[in-house]
């Protein structure tokens, strides 16, 4: 009876131990400096050669078709839910461990790309202010080179004129209207 007793002791002891563990690392992890983003210029490109009118349910679409590719090669597997807001639901690999997420972001446009200010988020059970759990993403993924979280303002900028297509072509975002069911992107030549 009495190694019973012992077994369980460390067993119980173990597991309290490990979860000690991993919010130390992350703690750790956290206390980087902020992000050095800076907005770039505002870039002419003349007229567009067309116009694209889409809606919630396509841009969702899209968007989780493109995700789809970058989750099998990260440590950071997402996806996309467009309603009123933009939400984020995912998982992030920490120390061979999933921990869920959730982050609500109001989309806006800005000088032709996509500002996505946060308005709430979840990392698993931890309750960390929303400056923290973007730099933790940020330090701790491989994000496509046009997509920039901005910590310190609780921002993720997403650069469309970065994002070039068959490598002649890019987007500048010209309305988000998520509330109106309303988005609309120009397409520009190289």
């Amino acid at each position: 009876m009495k190694n019973k007793w012992k077994v369980w002791f460390f067993v119980v002891s173990g597991v309290i131990m490990a979860e000690i563990l991993v919010v130390v690392v992350l703690f750790i992890a956290l206390q980087t400096p902020g992000s050095d983003f800076k907005e770039p210029e505002p870039v002419e490109h003349g007229e567009p050669i067309f116009t694209i009118d889409a809606n919630k349910q396509e841009l969702e679409q899209l968007i989780n078709q493109e995700v789809s590719a970058s989750n099998k090669q990260s440590n950071l597997t997402y996806q996309i839910h467009i309603n009123d807001d933009a939400k984020i639901t995912g998982k992030l690999n920490v120390l061979s461990a999933n921990i869920p997420f959730e982050m609500t972001f109001a989309p806006t446009v800005k000088d032709g790309n996509v500002l996505l200010k946060e308005k709430s988020v979840k990392l698993g059970v931890l309750k960390l202010p929303p400056s923290e759990v973007l730099k933790f993403i940020n330090k701790g993924t491989d994000l496509p080179e046009w997509v920039h979280i901005d910590d310190d303002k609780e921002q993720i900028y997403i650069n469309l004129t970065q994002l070039k297509i068959k490598d002649r072509f890019y987007l500048q975002a010209e309305a988000i209207d998520l509330a109106n069911n309303q988005i609309q992107f120009n397409v520009f030549h190289e």
